[in-house]
């Protein structure tokens, strides 16, 4: 139920239809269409219709703000970018209703409501439900404050506060199709990705099968620390065997080995699966508070396929790969990579594509900055608190 109104659609689901950049600019154009139609259907009723024209390229100006800021390779659409849209949008609102005033449009004819109900669910992808109700109040109240003083002497057969329900019933149902869509489909797809739960048994199974029990995966440098040691001690023990007594030279090559163990075991304990990938690439890894181990198994999947992507294509120059981890705002971890790729824009963005929708599943704020070299960053969010 948290992550229902905590993350937005286009993070639960990056290649849903409705989750890409031309969705809102759709919403826009829908908005801005009925917009010239009322315009013109009830050109003299209005006080000032040239005003609303106007209001038409404003609705379709945040629009397209809102199709830019939220482009595949940019961060997660948050106040940021949200605050441009919603000033463009409430000046359109404040147009439209000064083309109204002194005019002889009635409440339900005033499109511009609808129009500012339509750009609000442009936003419904792309944000969480709880923040779309954030962004929803405030301009819900400025429409009923416009909507007040608008219609507050209107010759009219609906009451001053009828007209007021229905200037802003357009956005509350805006708003509440956004809310439950979003948490729907965030709720369903969580459900579908949750690699965290156990499998469920067969029905017909008396016991749960060995393969659903908990395994753990050796770390990487365990191996190969332990079969290097073997291969010094295994002779020294065996020549020891044979001859029967222990020599001063033995005990101090005992010694050697003993550190030599020693330093590698505890050198393996303070590396993580991240330093493992580095050890076998040209990968410099940049974590001194080990915060790699702190990833979920999907994060880490997510992640291994991107730098295992990365690593083993001809186009990267392997000198230039680093990743840096550091501890973020409450609790989240900060992920930077930089890799230089030899390839047209284009190719670029089609090398990491797939890898980067499925870390988009995983992480938070992720964008990457094109260019031959290119960065991507996101953050991993801490871990929920248990209640």
């Amino acid at each position: 139920m948290r992550d229902s109104f905590e993350k937005s659609a286009n993070q639960a689901d990056p290649l849903g239809w409705f989750t890409g950049p031309l969705f809102p600019l759709l919403l826009a154009i829908v908005a801005a269409v009925q917009g010239v139609v009322m315009t013109f259907a009830l050109w003299n009723h209005w006080s000032r219709p040239g005003l609303q024209l106007v209001a038409v390229v404003l609705f379709l100006v945040a629009g397209v703000l809102t199709s830019r800021a939220i482009r595949p390779n940019r961060a997660a659409f948050g106040p940021r970018e949200a605050a441009p849209v919603v000033v463009v949008l409430l000046f359109g609102l404040w147009v439209s209703a000064a083309g109204t005033v002194g005019g002889s449009v009635q409440v339900e004819h005033w499109w511009a409501t609808i129009a500012v109900g339509l750009i609000l669910a442009g936003f419904a992808p792309f944000i969480s439900a709880r923040h779309q109700i954030g962004y929803a109040v405030p301009v819900v109240m400025i429409t009923a404050g416009i909507a007040s003083g608008l219609y507050r002497d209107s010759e009219s057969v609906w009451p001053w506060g009828v007209e007021i329900v229905i200037s802003v019933t357009p956005l509350v149902i805006a708003v509440v199709a956004s809310v439950t869509f979003a948490s729907s489909v965030v709720g369903r797809t969580s459900v579908l990705l949750d690699t965290d739960r156990p499998p469920e048994p067969h029905p017909r199974a008396s016991v749960d099968p060995p393969e659903y029990a908990s395994t753990s995966v050796e770390h990487p440098l365990t191996g190969s620390t332990f079969a290097r040691v073997n291969a010094q001690v295994e002779p020294f023990l065996r020549r020891v065997a044979d001859a029967g007594y222990v020599t001063a030279d033995d005990r101090a090559l005992a010694a050697e080995l003993a550190h030599s163990l020693r330093s590698d075991l505890v050198n393996a304990a303070n590396s993580s699966w991240l330093d493992a990938i580095a050890q076998r690439s040209g990968l410099v890894v940049s974590d001194p508070a080990r915060l790699a181990e702190q990833m979920g198994d999907a994060q880490r999947t997510a992640l291994r396929g991107l730098l295992q992507a990365v690593i083993h294509t001809t186009v990267v120059d392997k000198d230039s790969l680093f990743i840096e981890l550091r501890a973020g705002d409450n609790g989240a971890i900060a992920v930077a990579l930089s890799l230089n790729v030899d390839l047209p824009e284009g190719r670029r963005m089609m090398l990491l594509a797939p890898y980067y929708l499925t870390l988009q599943t995983t992480v938070e704020n992720l964008s990457w900055q094109d260019g031959r070299t290119m960065l991507v960053k996101f953050q991993i969010p801490a871990p929920p608190v248990a209640s």
